[in-house]
């Protein structure tokens, strides 16, 4: 299974992040993943076992600090790959979020930051470079 647009359609851009995430979906066993990357609007969740495009997912995330974010999203895209490559986080789904908590918001500015610094292009969280 591989859905995933050519084009990308995000609002937002999207910043490396990886997050344990617990997911599930209606009549389907709770699982257990980590995000990919991560932007305002949803993310990429890392998984040998992709949910379809279309389904609707409830997601609770670990952020740094023990701060849970229960968050319910659409799922976009989807990519079946095999076992050995899923660890490379090339597999999975991407969620855009129906509503998007404050902790998950501040979590993608620090990545944007953190992507900022590690680029050499400065900035901080708060900045007017960074919103």
């Amino acid at each position: 299974m591989h859905t995933h647009a050519m084009a990308n359609r995000r609002t937002y851009p999207r910043y490396r992040g990886r997050v344990r995430v617990q997911y599930a979906v209606p009549e389907a066993p709770l699982k257990i993943a980590f995000t990919g990357d991560v932007g305002p609007s949803g993310c990429h969740v890392v998984t040998a076992s992709p949910v379809l495009p279309g389904s609707r997912v409830d997601l609770e995330i670990s952020l740094p600090g023990g701060v849970l974010v229960r968050v319910r999203g659409v799922v976009r895209w989807a990519k079946k790959v095999p076992a050995r490559l899923s660890r490379l986080g090339h597999g999975g789904f991407g969620v855009e979020f129906e509503e998007v908590p404050e902790p998950w918001f501040k979590y993608c500015l620090e990545m944007q930051d953190r992507a900022k610094r590690l680029a050499g292009q400065g900035g901080g969280v708060g900045d007017s470079k960074t919103r």
